[in-house]
């Protein structure tokens, strides 16, 4: 069994991979944080964006790279993006849901070109429509494939809600079917209404109301927080 010392970051593992990533990155105006690299052993650069010259742009590359994505933020004072970017971390949300679009086989490119779009798209409200509902920090709890639960305020922001592990009490959802197939839980949908732990909460109008009529009601009995599994 090989020690702790025998690890090696990845950029370390792979010195190729890393001169190609800073190729990329060079060539689109980023320059390697030493200090990051020094202090922390972390691969980060810095460097503006090209749809919007006045935003700072942070790619960081994380220890599972390239197993994982690489993840990208900007800084303050830039105005957040309508959509997509997290208030608390200032993050792009890249890749949708668990990075479900993002391959070891891809490079920083992709994801430069990812946040490129975002920002075009977002930046000025462009894609601004009434159809999509309110996006809060959530939790996206995909107990099927190709299926997604958004889980807005205030039932998030329950006290021990990531912590919980066994059967909780029972949930409402409001599903909106997308495409052609028409499984029960295809799509995305909203949890209108739900019960932990003795307690009942239910979510915002802006939130349960987003799917207008389009959407079909269904009533999920003894969820499990852990997984995301439960039955309709």
């Amino acid at each position: 069994m090989s020690g702790s010392g025998d690890f090696k970051p990845w950029f370390e593992k792979y010195p190729h991979l890393l001169k190609e990533q800073t190729e990329i990155l060079n060539s689109a105006g980023f320059e390697l944080d030493q200090g990051a690299l020094a202090q922390e052993q972390r691969i980060q650069f810095t460097g503006h964006s090209k749809v919007e010259p006045e935003r700072w742009l942070v790619v960081v590359f994380p220890a599972a790279f390239p197993s994982a994505a690489p993840q990208i933020f900007d800084t303050p004072p830039s105005k957040l993006l309508m959509r997509h970017h997290r208030g608390d971390t200032r993050q792009l949300c890249l890749f949708s849901f668990d990075e479900n679009r993002w391959s070891a086989t891809q490079s920083v490119a992709n994801a430069l070109a990812e946040a490129e779009d975002l920002i075009l798209n977002f930046k000025d409200g462009n894609a601004a429509s009434e159809n999509q509902p309110p996006e809060p920090i959530t939790r996206a709890v995909q107990y099927r494939p190709e299926a997604a639960v958004l889980v807005p305020p205030p039932i998030s922001t329950f006290n021990g809600f990531a912590e919980l592990k066994f059967h909780t009490g029972n949930f409402s959802l409001k599903f909106f079917h997308e495409g052609n197939q028409k499984i029960e839980t295809q799509g995305r949908g909203i949890v209108r209404e739900a019960n932990f732990g003795g307690q009942k909460f239910s979510c915002l109008p802006t939130f349960s109301d987003c799917l207008g009529s389009g959407g079909k009601d269904h009533r999920c009995r003894r969820a499990r927080a852990e997984g995301g599994a439960g039955t309709v």
